[in-house]
């Protein structure tokens, strides 16, 4: 439940344009992998139903 909490928090400080401009900056820089960002995204992808409600 923590998890669902923080992903939360995430959303409601981040814009669509915010999120995007992170992710970039993090694969420029290889902090972040392509196949690091497609694992989060499936997993955000998982998540959402949780928060259309």
């Amino acid at each position: 439940m923590a998890m669902l909490a923080e992903f939360r928090q995430f959303m409601a400080l981040t814009s669509p344009q915010g999120a995007e401009q992170e992710v970039k900056q993090l694969l420029a820089s290889g902090q972040m992998s392509a196949q690091q960002f497609e694992e989060l995204k499936q997993q955000a992808q998982t998540l959402m139903p949780y928060f259309s409600k």
